[in-house]
């Protein structure tokens, strides 16, 4: 299904007060899906063709691990991510055994930022690069269903 799609119909719900909206009934057809609740009726196409396989390229086992708090790291990912690169929204992060999780980002004209937060590690020094927004949308989507 389209992301757009999934966004339209988060929107929509939101909409409506709690409670408001009991049920949602789907409906899937010929490369089409349809959702209908209250008075509204959204309908959108199937994407086509096959998801690509991810699991191959997640690894098993891992060489290193931090336990951090998510409000820590999150308060550092929003700080670093003023200083990303402009389309790469690129922060990166180092597990310092010494230190703890050192989240960073430069961008030549703007500056450079470096945090450091508490963590729990094991495992040697490593490091890694990410986009700063998907970071946070997983941390936030780990929120949730944390709640729920």
């Amino acid at each position: 299904m389209p992301g757009k799609t999934l966004h339209e119909l988060s929107r929509i719900l939101s909409l409506f007060k709690e409670n408001e909206v009991e049920t949602v009934e789907i409906s899937l057809g010929e490369g089409q899906i349809a959702f209908n609740f209250g008075d509204v009726e959204l309908i959108s196409r199937l994407v086509d063709g096959k998801y690509p396989e991810y699991r191959p390229i997640i690894p098993e086992k891992y060489t290193s691990e931090a336990v951090f708090q998510r409000s820590d790291v999150t308060q550092a990912v929003k700080s670093a991510s003023l200083f990303a690169r402009a389309g790469l929204q690129d922060v990166h992060f180092r597990l310092e055994p010494a230190e703890g999780l050192v989240v960073s980002s430069s961008e030549g004209q703007m500056g450079k930022n470096d945090s450091t937060v508490e963590a729990v590690m094991s495992g040697p020094q490593n490091s890694i690069t990410l986009n700063y927004k998907y970071f946070l949308d997983g941390l936030a989507a780990w929120r949730r269903r944390k709640r729920g």
